[in-house]
């Protein structure tokens, strides 16, 4: 087959339209309900803005959990689809039409054709380099497929060729062999691949689907993780060896004070990632900025607290508390508050918000201990 180069130009000018426009005929629902999870939320503290308190139940009902099984579509960087001289667009993805500016970023002048004759599917999306994404929303393809009776030898899986180490280390948990995935350099090679499967996540929005109960069960299986925690354990995720615009302007008061409650601070990024996991899965508290390290709850055990420090802002999102309903763990907020001459995503926690937050959290730690022994 000969090959097709495009450029960039001519890709950006492609309209987006809805997936179901073009494959809807080829989906496959694995679950009939569109209705999603109701939030974990035992308590919050700090200064709560009304427009964050309204955003927490803003949508309900999100879109069918499933897969589309194609013919001739094309993968690009980030893992946008186009297929008939269109994007394919669907909030069950997180590709939308506000994306093309970082394909336009990104994608270099000319991208080059790739053609993909076996069966292949589509692991990855927007927000490939951060653990959380992957945790939360691409691993769950893997789940899903093996719901439809899939064997993982039996099928190639897509990732970008410049995909984090820690990628590599679960799809080895997962039963996913070199030989089974296709990488590519997404920035300057597109895929055309000849019959594709694209599961949707189970995450949408500010929730997340029902089958994400089942999906931390299996993912803990597959991991082979304990059931019951540590009862000593109680940990804090500090992000102040990590540069990050997101930060707590008083963070090292903080950690004093965690510390003083019987926490142990940690540094991910210093841990190998079977420490992380192994750390998180005995853990009877763990307490965090909200992120990637807050959405290791799903590791954690279903007698396990979750608390996440935040800024009193809607844009940081609220899946964390769905995350904690799927696993049966209770959790809290903590709201921060913005101060001036700091930049505008910091954020500075109230020492005596957190104090009766870590009360609160031992509290119903002993509650929690006390029905599972």
């Amino acid at each position: 087959m000969n090959m097709v180069n495009i450029t960039k130009h001519a890709l950006l000018e492609m309209p987006f339209y809805s997936i179901d426009r073009q494959l809807g005929h080829s989906f496959i629902p694995l679950s009939q309900t569109t209705d999603l999870l109701d939030h974990e939320i035992t308590a919050f503290f700090g200064a709560v803005n009304q427009d964050v308190g309204r955003s927490i139940v803003e949508n309900t009902a999100g879109s069918p959990v499933g897969i589309y099984n194609a013919k001739n579509v094309c993968i690009t960087f980030d893992g946008y689809l186009f297929k008939n001289n269109s994007f394919l667009a669907t909030d069950g993805l997180n590709l939308r039409e506000a994306g093309r500016p970082v394909l336009a970023h990104f994608l270099e002048n000319i991208i080059t054709e790739t053609f993909i004759h076996d069966p292949c599917v589509l692991l990855y999306g927007p927000g490939w380099t951060t653990w959380g994404h992957w945790t939360i929303e691409f691993f769950t393809r893997i789940y899903l497929l093996e719901r439809l009776g899939t064997r993982s030898e039996e099928i190639k899986w897509i990732i970008p060729a410049q995909c984090p180490d820690f990628v590599h280390f679960f799809l080895k948990k997962f039963g996913i062999t070199p030989d089974n995935i296709i990488k590519f350099e997404h920035t300057k090679e597109y895929l055309h691949c000849q019959s594709l499967i694209i599961p949707t996540n189970l995450t949408c929005g500010m929730s997340c689907h029902p089958l994400m109960s089942d999906y931390i069960v299996w993912l803990k299986t597959k991991l082979k993780l304990p059931t019951l925690p540590d009862i000593t354990q109680k940990i804090y995720l500090s992000r102040q060896k990590l540069t990050s615009t997101r930060r707590i302007i008083n963070a090292t008061e903080i950690e004093n004070i965690v510390t003083d409650f019987g926490y142990t601070i940690f540094y991910p990024e210093k841990m190998t990632i079977d420490e992380q996991i192994k750390t998180y899965s005995k853990s009877v508290s763990i307490f965090s900025e909200y992120g990637s390290a807050s959405h290791n709850s799903i590791f954690a055990p279903r007698s396990a607290f979750i608390g996440c420090l935040r800024d009193n802002k809607r844009s940081v999102g609220f899946i964390q508390s769905a995350l904690c309903k799927a696993a049966q763990q209770k959790m809290c907020y903590i709201f921060g508050r913005e101060e001036i001459n700091y930049p505008e995503s910091s954020y500075y926690i109230n020492p005596n918000d957190l104090r009766d937050s870590l009360v609160f959290a031992d509290q119903k730690i002993k509650q929690s201990l006390f029905n599972l022994f």
